[in-house]
């Protein structure tokens, strides 16, 4: 879920891996055609065998979309430019640098382990920056319905299916 909006952004059903020294979260997807009026499987999913076959109907209102934004119901973010991204990128730099030494605090880890892995983080995050600069016209960056600016963006940069988040921006919800 978004620290701000509290809304949902992926779910653990998709493939992911960290990446960006441990900064982002990469979460595979893929294009597919898709209907706001259909039922959403999520991957992973196995639908019933005895689902209602339509008979090949098509009500003709498909739209090709990525998976993953089709299932969270995700909305293109159409007010920001490259420049705005560096402006939106810095400000909220310092707020996920407090979350992630907060995040590592919480593991009880030493001083030292805590200095070498926000050294780490903070290179990621550098070099994630610089990458959705110089991927910009291949990159689509997405938001949850609320389009706070203040919430979590994820990127989908066209290079290979992934979609990519702050994993700072989001938090995981405790499983009982």
């Amino acid at each position: 879920r978004d620290r701000v909006t509290n809304e949902d952004h992926v779910c653990d059903a998709y493939k992911n891996e960290m990446a960006f020294g441990d900064a982002i979260m990469k979460y595979n997807c893929s294009w597919g055609m898709f209907s706001d009026n259909e039922d959403i499987v999520l991957a992973g999913e196995n639908p019933s065998a005895e689902a209602e076959d339509d008979g090949g109907f098509d009500d003709g209102t498909k739209e090709r979309k990525i998976n993953l934004v089709h299932a969270q119901n995700l909305k293109e973010v159409t007010y920001m430019d490259k420049k705005g991204f560096k402006e939106w990128f810095k400000t909220h730099l310092k707020q996920w640098q407090a979350w992630q030494k907060e995040s590592l605090e919480s593991k009880k880890l030493s001083d030292e382990e805590i200095t070498e892995a926000m050294e780490k983080w903070k290179g990621g995050m550098q070099e994630f920056g610089k990458y959705i600069i110089a991927q910009w016209k291949n990159m689509i960056c997405y938001q949850d319905k609320e389009m706070n600016p203040d919430g979590g963006l994820c990127f989908y940069v066209d290079d290979g299916g992934d979609f990519m988040y702050f994993i700072k921006a989001l938090y995981e919800e405790e499983k009982n």
